[in-house]
């Protein structure tokens, strides 16, 4: 079991691409935007940076919920990112140097979709909706009294064993309905485990990482003083005047064309949601075109403000109190931007 107290939202070998320094002694540049003062702050990439207590343990030990998920309270924590493993070798190829494409294999890209949705779902973000959905809970609970109790009704007292264990499964039952916000974060923590029987929620999951797939990438490129950053959490979707944290589906009716995960301080993959690559089929690497677009830098770092949890992070100082002086007040008019893409796109 691990001993693991500080679970990390964002990966340590993401945070790492945006280090200075070497080994053991990487450090970031992070601003808290909760605050009224804009100075960077020098942090390490340690157990502190991105992570909060215990905030994938589940409670296997009484709540129901939890219960069906694993017995062990940190099996998210331990097995529930097995992508990390895989994703520093991923970035440092989709960052190589001195190249016009870059080229992923079918299963590092099928790994780093996965790594994408896990790391927007994975996040405060996303629990902070979760917890929102009390009042859900809460109007149910009769009727999921109803139904546990015609359940436990067919079961035999005469069958001591089973009947046993229903009642023990009862009490984790009950624990849930009393406590609404441990249900809600073991639900968050736990989705990636529940399995494909999940229904709706596992089809999104599927559903976003086939549209991924299949839509066009590319990778902007661009120098030492126009550097990217991110936030707290990372990647945003985008349509010509509004940004999502993390949406499933109905792309069109938002009108979201774009999806932008930065990828390093030089480097950031842009995933053109609405444009299909026609390269791509079964088995096939993923060609990925790298376009060298310095310009295109402040807008996405402006764009990580708005659904930063509270911090901004990057290895550059003046970047950052540019995107947090601008961002935290301002939304920045990014259609001529937008329709400069459309035009060499369809080009």
């Amino acid at each position: 079991m691990s001993t693991t107290k500080n679970h990390h939202f964002v990966p340590k070998g993401y945070l790492r691409q945006f280090g200075i320094g070497t080994k053991n002694d990487l450090y970031l540049w992070k601003i808290d935007l909760s605050k009224p003062n804009l100075r960077p702050q020098k942090s390490s990439i340690g157990k502190d940076l991105c992570s909060e207590k215990d905030f994938y343990r589940i409670n296997p030990q009484e709540s129901f919920i939890a219960y069906s998920i694993g017995n062990d309270p940190n099996i998210v924590e331990d097995k529930g990112f097995p992508y990390e493993n895989d994703l520093p070798k991923i970035l440092k190829k989709l960052t190589e140097k001195g190249v016009y494409s870059q080229t992923l294999s079918w299963k590092d890209t099928k790994i780093f979709i996965f790594a994408l949705i896990s790391i927007k779902y994975r996040n405060p973000f996303t629990r902070g909706a979760y917890e929102t959905g009390i009042h859900v809970v809460e109007s149910n609970r009769s009727s999921a009294y109803e139904l546990i109790d015609e359940i436990m009704a067919k079961v035999s007292p005469q069958e001591t064993q089973l009947f046993n264990h229903a009642n023990e499964l009862y009490k984790k039952f009950e624990y849930d309905m009393n406590n609404p916000h441990e249900l809600l974060k073991t639900l968050h923590s736990g989705a990636f485990q529940m399995g494909d029987d999940r229904g709706s929620l596992m089809d999104k999951f599927k559903n976003l990482g086939n549209h991924l797939l299949n839509a066009k990438w590319e990778i902007i490129r661009t120098n030492s003083n126009h550097q990217f950053i991110i936030s707290d959490n990372p990647g945003i979707f985008l349509s010509k005047h509004n940004i999502w944290s993390l949406v499933f589906e109905n792309f069109e009716n938002h009108g979201i064309d774009r999806f932008f995960f930065p990828l390093s301080p030089l480097n950031g993959l842009l995933i053109h949601l609405g444009k299909k690559d026609n390269n791509l089929y079964e088995g096939a690497d993923k060609i990925i075109p790298v376009l060298w677009a310095p310009h295109r830098v402040r807008e996405y770092n402006i764009c990580h403000c708005s659904h930063a949890n509270k911090l901004l992070i990057g290895s550059s100082e003046k970047a950052l109190i540019e995107a947090a002086t601008e961002g935290k007040s301002d939304w920045i008019n990014i259609t001529t931007m937008f329709e400069n893409d459309k035009k060499r796109l369809n080009s």
